[in-house]
């Protein structure tokens, strides 16, 4: 299990959000803990280019058993683009489940419009044992839920998912997404402390996965969301009507 924890605030607030990984593999031996310093990009995020992005990079290798990459991006607006590379070096699948988890502030109240997506890319390490590399999800859970204050969200590929690769070949999975263009999904709802990216997945044996996950929320402009909630007020009424 990997679990990756980023914490944000305003610029003129906090500085550099903090980023704390916690890393375990099947339960085996001590969590191990990193906190890698973040990096404030030269580019800024759209659509607010007065909103500085910090990007975190690190690793973990677990001897010839298995590693976790990570290349995470967050903006406070609040915004997480994450590319988890997991690689599986055994024999068996092996279980990942990593969460990119970013505080927000400030608070998002009273709606907001949010949208996310997932892809990926899957390597087989080894040719010639007419295998191939694999990925899976774990049953009961989707490969990718996006959370809100610690609640789910919107889940992306349910259960059963499974993708695969050729003998020594390299194959992409997906993308999917929610509230396309990101973002557009309307939520009455808010957003008090967290918003998070969470992956579960099995990787086959002698398999890499390079996942690519965002996540991200906008609070939109009073009539642009008058708009919105207008049409969500109108698809009720035409449900209740058929009803």
């Amino acid at each position: 299990t990997a679990v990756f924890s980023t914490s944000a605030a305003s610029a003129s607030v906090m500085g550099f959000p903090g980023l704390a990984v916690r890393i375990n593999a099947h339960g085996q031996g001590p969590a191990v803990d990193h906190n890698p310093p973040g990096q404030l990009r030269a580019q800024k995020h759209w659509p607010s280019p007065d909103q500085p992005v910090w990007s975190y990079e690190g690793s973990h290798k677990h001897g010839n058993s298995w590693q976790v990459k990570y290349s995470i991006e967050a903006d406070p607006d609040p915004y997480l683009y994450a590319t988890f590379t997991l690689s599986n070096f055994t024999s068996s699948p092996m279980d990942f489940t990593v969460d990119a988890n970013l505080s927000i502030s400030p608070q998002i109240i009273d709606g907001f419009l949010a949208g996310g997506s997932i892809s990926g890319t899957l390597v087989d390490l080894v040719s010639g044992n007419s295998t191939g590399a694999s990925l899976s999800s774990i049953t009961g859970t989707p490969i990718y839920m996006a959370r809100i204050d610690g609640a789910d969200f919107q889940p992306l590929m349910l259960d059963p998912q499974s993708f695969t690769s050729g003998d020594g070949e390299t194959s992409s999975f997906g993308p999917e997404h929610f509230g396309t263009p990101i973002p557009s999904l309307a939520s009455s709802g808010d957003i008090l402390s967290t918003m998070a990216i969470e992956i579960n997945a099995t990787v086959g044996p002698h398999s890499i996965a390079v996942i690519v996950a965002t996540f991200e929320a906008q609070v939109p402009e009073p009539a642009s969301f008058a708009l919105v909630s207008v049409g969500l007020g109108i698809l009720a009424l035409r449900r209740r009507r058929r009803k």
